[in-house]
């Protein structure tokens, strides 16, 4: 459990969108899914990285775009969100809306043919 809070705070601490190495991961008709290559972290069967999600329209926080820190079990094709941003702008630009901490919830299993699965073959094939 000390592992896992050393990684969300160093990847806090060193996550910063304007100097980020944002990849394309995915997309669907109204999100543009993209991963920090740099942030990516294995330890074991676990995988860790920041996920940027930009949208086409505003979302409930009044967001444009929203930064994930995900473990993934590549194996198994599940995720969790630990961390969620929100941005009012796109790429994560402005000034930070929310933020919410999740450091207890369960494995989702990426839907097939999903944004997750894409981001989560992309990640995990590094």
């Amino acid at each position: 459990m000390k592992k896992f809070f050393l990684y969300i705070f160093l990847a806090t601490f060193f996550s910063n969108t304007s100097f980020a190495d944002w990849l394309l991961g995915s997309k669907t008709k109204e999100d543009t899914w993209y991963y920090e290559s740099s942030s990516i972290v294995k330890d074991g069967d676990i995988t860790y990285v920041w996920i940027l999600t930009d949208y086409s329209s505003i979302g409930k926080y009044n967001e444009m775009s929203v930064k994930s820190y995900v473990p993934i079990k590549c194996k198994l094709k599940q995720f969790q969100v630990v961390t969620i941003v929100y941005y009012p702008k796109n790429m994560g630009k402005g000034s930070l809306l929310e933020r919410i901490e999740n450091p207890d919830i369960k494995w989702i299993p990426a839907p097939p043919k999903s944004a997750w699965e894409g981001i989560i073959k992309r990640v995990c094939g590094k």
